[in-house]
């Protein structure tokens, strides 16, 4: 069975805040919402850092923070 993308990352900075190592999230503003952008967002979350997406549609960006995934670009990611 794979892991999903990210799993490994998230382990290793799991191993490593546990031995005492830390530094401090990072606030980052992803601008567009599309795949890359979006794809962007998803790992800088997973490796710890405060994320906003911006996107040109408001409704979109609505969906999006209703859902949790970008159904349109990433579907069931």
């Amino acid at each position: 069975m794979r892991s999903r993308p990210g799993e490994a990352a998230l382990a290793r900075l799991g191993r490593l805040r546990q031995r005492g190592y830390a530094w401090p999230v990072t606030r980052v503003a992803v601008i567009g919402a599309g795949s890359w952008g979006t794809a962007l967002a998803i790992q800088l979350a997973r490796c710890g850092h405060e994320v906003r997406l911006w996107g040109r549609s408001p409704e979109a960006m609505e969906r999006l923070k209703e859902e949790r995934a970008n159904a349109r670009y990433l579907p069931g990611i």
